[in-house]
């Protein structure tokens, strides 16, 4: 009997599609690397959105706050504490928020970042 409750619980998963990191990743997106938007909301939803202040400020916009610099904001998203030890402008952000710290994205890749990068451009929720 356990055998079969496995048996379906896993085909059950199967059909989900449940079993890689890209679920919810359009058809232009490379299998194995989730479009901005799922990392976005597997990684950065808990603390900002896009139109609106949550925890961390509301991200349209950031981009030009950043002077258009992708380059920087991409430093600060994989480790804002090091970017704020160097970076004006990532430490006045920290100042404004109360010190509220950012966790470091480490685990993101390069080309994650910049996914992240091209769907805040794109100012949607």
């Amino acid at each position: 009997m356990k055998n079969v409750a496995l048996i379906a619980l896993a085909a059950m998963f199967a059909s989900c599609g449940g079993g890689g990191s890209s679920s919810g990743a359009d058809s232009s997106t490379a299998p194995g690397h989730p479009d901005g938007k799922t990392v976005f909301i597997n990684n950065c939803v808990q603390c900002h959105a896009i139109n609106q202040d949550k925890n961390g400020p509301k991200l349209a916009g950031a981009i030009s706050r950043w002077n258009n610099d992708t380059a920087r904001l991409a430093s600060y998203i994989r480790n804002s504490q090091e970017a704020i030890k160097t970076d004006p402008y990532a430490a006045k952000l920290y100042a404004q928020w109360s010190n509220m710290v950012m966790p470091a994205f480490n685990h993101l890749t390069e080309e994650e970042i910049k996914q992240v990068i091209a769907y805040i451009a794109e100012g949607k929720d």
